[in-house]
C-alpha cells in the first residue's frame, strides 16, 4: 500500500462504510482486481481498497490470461507466453484465498476443470523456482438456469423446450408452429 491512511470499504466504490485504514507501506494479500478496486480480507471481513494506492510487491516476468465467461461446471484454460524457457512449470491455485490445489505441466498452459463457485487465484512458478507469474484471477459464479417452454397456443409443431443458462446466448428454434386460420409472428 502507498500513501497514508488508506480507507478501507465494505464494497467498490467510496459510497461504501469505511470500515477501517491501511497504513503506508502495509501488505495486502488481493482476491481480485476490478473497475479501479481491489478485492481483499481485511481481519476477518472482506473489504475493498482503491487500486490508485496498491504497488506490486514483487515484479513477475510471465502475465497470466484466461478468456471466456465461467459459471459453475465450466473449463477456464489459463496460458501465458514464457520468454525465458523454462522446461516445467507449477501452477497453484486458491479458492476464495484457500489452497486448492497444485498442478505441473511442461506447456505454457494447463486447464482448470469444472470449477465451484468462487474467487480464485492462480499463479505459476517456473519448476525450479527461478520465475513466479503474475496471478491470474478468475471468478466462477452460480447463475440461474431458465427452461423455456413453447405454446403453439391451440397449434401444433411447437418446439421442444431448451435450457438457458444465466446470460448465455440463446438461438431461438426456426421450427415454425401451425395453426388453422392464423400466421405465426414470431415468439415473444
Amino acid at each position: 500500500v502507498t500513501g497514508t491512511r488508506l480507507s478501507v470499504r465494505a464494497g467498490h466504490g467510496t459510497g461504501y462504510t469505511r470500515i477501517g485504514v491501511l497504513e503506508d507501506s502495509e501488505a495486502v494479500y488481493v482476491h481480485a482486481i476490478g473497475s479501479g478496486w481491489a478485492h481483499i480480507t481485511y481481519g476477518t471481513a472482506t473489504a475493498y481498497i482503491s487500486t490508485d494506492y496498491l504497488e506490486r510487491a514483487m515484479p513477475a516476468p510471465w502475465q497470466l490470461t484466461t478468456s471466456g465467461h465461467f459459471y459453475e461446471g465450466d473449463e477456464a484454460e489459463v496460458r501465458w507466453h514464457d520468454t525465458y524457457g523454462a522446461t516445467g512449470y507449477t501452477a497453484t491455485v486458491h479458492r476464495d484465498g484457500i489452497f486448492v490445489d497444485s498442478l505441473s505441466t511442461k506447456k505454457p498452459h494447463f486447464t482448470l476443470p469444472e470449477m465451484a463457485p468462487g474467487h480464485y487465484r492462480v499463479s505459476v512458478t517456473a519448476t525450479d523456482g527461478s520465475y513466479v507469474s503474475e496471478p491470474a484471477y478468475l471468478h466462477f459464479e452460480v447463475l440461474p438456469i431458465y427452461e423455456l417452454h413453447y405454446d403453439a397456443n391451440g397449434g401444433t409443431g411447437a418446439p421442444a423446450s431448451q435450457l438457458r443458462y444465466g446470460d448465455r446466448p440463446l438461438t431461438l428454434p426456426s421450427q415454425v408452429p401451425v395453426r388453422e386460420g392464423y400466421r405465426f409472428l414470431g415468439w415473444i
